[in-house]
């Protein structure tokens, strides 16, 4: 091992050829050597602090205050936008390609050879993300993972369980089965169930999946104890109803939370009745999830900042661009609606409201 400057010296003291005062002079020299290599590595330091505090703050892009993405490095303000995550998606109903990733060929008896498919589909996928640049970016992820990558890595998540599913247009086995079959992969059984459907479910609330998002998340967070308490209800001809797009793993995400939330302040003010209804049109141009906890109220103005943390900050992250999000309820400063996530669109996001239009603590989750 290489010796250090201290270990020099240290030898040199030991030396009993070097007499007294040539050690004195040895041991001032010495500590004039330490105290400038000190001063150097002083000044490294620093720098390098420097360079890591510089380093943080371009990094850290994605902060959220008052309902908007900071972007330091660009000292801009970009607010959420659900209806670029809607524009987004609909090119999975109406588009030459995308859509024919999730749904039969146009002409059932002749397939659409692969290497056009993708190519257009790539390039609806990239001129979506130009044309919607604020749409969900975990939701373009997931759409790039299933489309177009080699080694696809995407999720599903149930509460706080995660599954991840390896298929996509583009891995090796599905290529492999592809280049052998003359029918869309969602008439295969296999390729239908691993695949097409697990992706499908991902992107738009269709199909009776509101009342299966619903009542997975109830059975996740009540158990049988809890229902004899709670009194939860909902219409399964309602939320069956329900249709539109977003991503609907995020979403249920929120629900779960919002669900989660609800059953910890209903255990403390002793308020156990839980409403779930799904309205569309709401308020002629929206949809909407209303979570409903009979009786409670908070126990703040509405001019609160509910986003400084917590699960509502946890909720605000996970619906960022699906969708807006308000709170209905009478505050300490009256009956008002606040919202918590809103779009340009919205306009004025503390709202007073009719006391009889109140049933307690609601949640409106507003789509487009």
């Amino acid at each position: 091992m290489q010796k250090t400057k201290a270990d020099f010296i240290n030898d040199m003291l030991k030396d009993k050829r070097l007499d007294l005062p040539l050690k004195e002079k040895f041991i001032e020299l010495a500590s004039k050597e330490l105290l400038n290599a000190e001063n150097e590595n002083r000044k490294r330091i620093e720098e390098l602090e420097k360079r890591i505090k510089s380093t943080n703050n371009l990094k850290d892009s994605n902060i959220i205050i008052n309902n908007q993405r900071v972007h330091k490095e660009k000292n801009t303000f970009i607010p959420p936008n659900p209806q670029h995550t809607k524009n987004f998606l609909s090119y999975f109903r109406d588009s030459e390609g995308l859509k024919y990733l999730t749904h039969d060929y146009p002409n059932i008896a002749t397939k659409i050879p692969r290497d056009k498919l993708l190519a257009t589909a790539r390039n609806e996928f990239e001129e979506a993300k130009s044309k919607y640049p604020q749409a969900s970016s975990k939701l373009i992820r997931r759409v790039e993972e299933f489309a177009f990558k080699d080694s696809p890595n995407w999720s599903i998540r149930k509460g706080a369980t995660e599954e991840f599913i390896r298929y996509g247009w583009s891995c090796l086995e599905f290529i492999e089965w592809e280049n052998k079959s003359a029918v869309h992969p969602c008439r295969d059984a296999f390729w239908d169930k691993k695949m097409i459907e697990p992706f499908k479910k991902t992107i738009e609330i269709r199909d009776g999946l509101l009342l299966e998002v619903v009542e997975e998340n109830i059975e996740l967070i009540f158990s049988k104890d809890d229902l004899e308490v709670f009194s939860i209800s909902y219409d399964k001809t309602n939320l069956l109803s329900g249709r539109f797009f977003t991503d609907v793993d995020w979403f249920g995400q929120a629900i779960y939370k919002i669900l989660n939330v609800i059953k910890d302040k209903a255990n403390k003010n002793h308020y156990y009745t839980i409403t779930i209804t799904y309205e569309e049109p709401f308020e002629e141009n929206f949809k909407c999830l209303k979570i409903i906890h009979h009786d409670s109220k908070p126990n703040a103005p509405s001019n609160r900042n509910f986003n400084e943390g917590g699960n509502f900050k946890d909720i605000i992250k996970d619906l960022w661009s699906l969708c807006n999000w308000a709170i209905e309820a009478e505050f300490t400063d009256g009956f008002k609606r606040k919202y918590l996530l809103w779009d340009s669109n919205i306009k004025n996001t503390n709202i007073e409201i009719p006391a009889d239009s109140v049933k307690g603590f609601t949640n409106l989750l507003i789509f487009y």
